[in-house]
């Protein structure tokens, strides 16, 4: 859940680019809008695969750091001597 506001933040900086880069080549308003909508919700999909990647992604990892931190607490180490 550390990545919960990820999608968001893409879509939204996202839109932020649209925005500048449609005002500097003077489109026409509405279809600014549909731009704009369009290009936050692919990117808001984006987004939510992204996390989803990245939350399994650490999942992962702090599950077989737990199963090393238990093999290592039973006493039995893996130094070999």
């Amino acid at each position: 859940m550390k990545f919960r506001n990820l999608p968001s933040i893409i879509a939204l900086v996202s839109g932020l680019f649209v925005c500048i880069i449609t005002l500097m080549y003077q489109y026409p308003v509405e279809q600014v809008l549909w731009i704009l909508v369009m290009v936050m919700v692919i990117f808001y999909l984006i987004g939510l695969m992204l996390r989803k990647i990245i939350n399994k992604t650490f999942e992962e990892h702090s599950i077989s750091d737990e199963n090393d931190d238990n093999s290592d607490s039973d006493g039995n180490s893996n130094l070999k001597i």
